[in-house]
């Protein structure tokens, strides 16, 4: 068909020319000889226009010959490459320049010859032969394409260059422990590494490729799904996604933004975290037992640690030990009544070390020691400048600094 005019050429540095649209949006491609052997065979002035803009701006060489073997057009590039003068070329044999061979073969056989290595003590090049034809596929001329081989030499190192960081970056991804997967900006998979988990796809991830995950968990097959927060969001997402099977998976999503601030990729890696989560609740639970067991370890210490003080052998003491026993847990006033130097306070210290207030304040307080007037301030406490004499900054009382333990009242009476 007639290549449309309107439409913009990008002649690029690979067999193939790139077809865009008048808002520079690629809606296509089509070969890179075909395009020239079009505008070869079009006589509208336009498209003589087209191509000799073509000719000038391609930075390889480009050659016409017509059925006489002789060279009718050329570019610049060409003549640098084959460094010659046009006035040598022109409406001379392309046999002066170029392989006869591949020229006559072109013509009888209709084919395309690419990558000829020709060698001269002037040149250096690469040569591709290609038919120009008719409707009726009759070979009317050779277009003729020259790279220099400096420049296809490094075009061959960065090609290199690129597969083996391509080696690389299969050879990281086949040694994460994550499984990663790169999605384009619609949500479609593009590519995933080596280590994907199957229990949570349940099937091969290969046949995912160029489907969208969003409509995965529309499916039900998980929820929710990471690269719609991705994309709605616009910025990392971290979750945990749980299956219809009850795998649970964490998944994190790292938005990847082209130079207009638009989503580009997303890469998403995701680690099964069904076991690890069941670990720590069993272990959440073995800690709630250890705690368990080291209150009661702890109450058993206490306990010893007690009846070294208390030593008695009557029948009455340990009725008051089972007494003690058993009133440490609550918080109840306890009135403890004897004779001096019987062992109040070794009691109460044992109701304090017994009960589940062990290890906040025993506070003990000889009331019998303070002046009644002093009495409400010891016990209550007081403000700055409540009385004169007061300190400055006020008191705590003994009620308020034994708070949750247990404050003991000698000489009560």
């Amino acid at each position: 068909e007639t290549i449309s005019l309107p439409l913009l050429f990008q002649i690029i540095g690979e067999p193939i020319a790139l077809v865009k649209d008048k808002q520079e949006e690629i809606i296509g491609y089509i070969r890179r000889e075909d395009v020239l052997v079009e505008l070869f065979k079009q006589e509208n002035r336009h498209s003589f226009d087209l191509l000799k803009i073509i000719l000038t701006s391609i930075p390889m060489g480009i050659f016409v010959v017509d059925q006489e073997r002789k060279i009718v057009n050329c570019n610049d590039s060409g003549i640098k490459m084959m460094k010659t003068i046009r006035e040598d070329v022109i409406n001379k044999s392309a046999k002066t320049l170029f392989n006869s061979e591949h020229i006559d073969t072109v013509f009888s056989s209709n084919e395309t010859i690419l990558n000829e290595l020709e060698i001269t003590d002037k040149t250096s090049v690469l040569v591709d032969y290609s038919p120009i034809t008719n409707f009726n596929q009759k070979v009317e001329g050779v277009l003729i394409i020259v790279q220099d081989l400096p420049m296809v030499e490094k075009m061959a190192m960065e090609i290199e260059h690129i597969k083996n960081l391509n080696k690389d970056l299969n050879a990281i991804l086949s040694t994460i422990y994550d499984e990663i997967l790169v999605v384009n900006n619609k949500g479609e998979l593009i590519r995933y590494s080596d280590s994907f988990i199957s229990e949570f796809w349940r099937r091969d991830l290969k046949d995912f490729i160029g489907k969208n995950l969003i409509d995965l968990e529309d499916k039900g097959l998980f929820s929710p799904s990471v690269t719609r927060l991705v994309i709605e969001h616009k910025k990392k997402v971290s979750i945990v996604q749980e299956t219809d099977n009850g795998k649970k998976i964490l998944a994190v999503g790292n938005p990847i933004f082209d130079e207009k601030g638009k989503i580009e990729r997303i890469i998403i890696a995701s680690r099964d975290i069904t076991e690890t989560t069941k670990l720590k609740t069993e272990l959440r639970e073995i800690k709630k037992i250890t705690n368990q067991y080291k209150q009661e370890l702890d109450t058993f210490k206490s306990k010893n640690k007690v009846f070294e003080k208390l030593i008695y052998c009557s029948s009455k003491m340990e009725r008051v030990v089972e007494q003690i026993n058993k009133i440490s847990n609550f918080s109840s006033t306890v009135l403890i009544s004897g004779e001096s130097g019987v062992g109040k306070e070794v009691i109460a210290q044992a109701i304090h070390q017994l009960g589940s207030r062990s290890n906040q304040p025993f506070l003990k307080l000889n009331c019998g020691a303070i002046p009644e007037n002093l009495l409400e301030s010891e016990l209550f406490g007081y403000t700055q400048g409540s009385f004169t004499g007061a300190d400055k900054n006020g008191k705590v009382g003994y009620f308020k600094k034994a708070d949750q333990g247990i404050l003991f009242l000698d000489e009560i009476g």
